[in-house]
């Protein structure tokens, strides 16, 4: 259910923070050409917004269960009824993933950790569409004998990365397991939405993404070593340093990561990183060559 007071909760803060985007315009215009806060609160308005309308939470539910259709032990609700404010979801049982945690043996922590990582890596690379809140409580464990499955709820934000940015996600997935962060570097300069640089803000951007990738995976790529949303943390912080543009959603879905990133370090901090994304991100690279990225 949404409260009836809800919708109008956000709409007022949403206002608010369109005031203060604009102020920051006026007060800092050079800064706000990279940072973009007006586009950054409508990206936010948008999504609030939209996860105030259960309507288009069902539809969300649909077409995840419409994407992991024969994915063995990845379930989501099925929403049997909607209207803006209210949803009916089929109940699945479970026990929620924090609740588990403690009394969950060695074994079942690393295939636990193993499908989520796994679920995550197909939404980004295979999907484009991305579960936006995918933390402890919104993630039960269903056992049936030995087996279980990975049952995932609250479906109310959900990312597509446009185009470029889902490029760039690659490239720079693409580097790491490379260790070649100056040709994602050249890449994502190549495309990023605003340059307020000039030639040699580029070069320097370029080499500071390549010693990024170089010291982030110089002790391996294990979730143990690799902290993956800290990285892609620091190549947002270059971007803004030499005044490069990446669009809101490119942030949002680095907190996507950084939240499931957590949980695997907590049941499987030998996850090894490189081994599970690379099918993932070879069929992304080759379905990119084929629409002619």
């Amino acid at each position: 259910l949404v409260h009836p007071s809800t919708r109008s909760r956000v709409e007022d803060d949403v206002r608010a923070l369109r005031w203060l985007a604009r102020a920051a315009s006026l007060l800092m215009p050079r800064t706000c050409e990279v940072l973009d806060p007006t586009g950054l609160v409508e990206d936010f308005a948008d999504k609030m917004l939209l996860s105030c309308d259960m309507m288009n939470e069902a539809e969300a539910l649909r077409r995840l269960r419409r994407n992991f259709v024969g994915e063995q032990g990845v379930v989501f609700p099925e929403p049997l009824l909607s209207s803006s404010g209210v949803l009916v979801e089929s109940f699945e049982r479970g026990v929620p993933l924090n609740e588990a945690l403690p009394s969950l043996d060695p074994e079942t922590k690393r295939k636990v950790a193993r499908r989520g990582l796994r679920a995550l890596l197909k939404m980004l690379f295979a999907d484009n569409y991305i579960h936006g809140d995918l933390h402890a409580g919104n993630l039960l464990l269903r056992f049936d004998g030995h087996d279980f499955d990975l049952v995932i709820l609250d479906a109310g934000l959900v990312i597509e990365l446009s185009p470029r940015d889902r490029r760039n996600f690659i490239d720079l997935f693409g580097a790491v397991v490379k260790r070649d962060g100056r040709r994602a570097g050249q890449l994502i300069a190549a495309r990023a939405t605003h340059r307020g640089g000039g030639e040699d803000d580029v070069e320097a951007f370029v080499d500071e993404l390549d010693r990024l990738v170089k010291d982030a995976t110089v002790r391996g790529v294990t979730l143990k070593d690799l902290r993956v949303a800290a990285l892609l943390n620091d190549v947002l912080a270059a971007c803004r340093r030499h005044r490069i543009r990446l669009e809101a959603n490119f942030a949002t879905t680095v907190v996507a990561i950084a939240v499931v990133e957590g949980i695997g370090r907590q049941l499987d901090p030998e996850l090894d990183l490189l081994r599970e994304a690379g099918p993932f991100l070879a069929r992304a690279v080759v379905k990119g060559a084929r629409e002619g990225w």
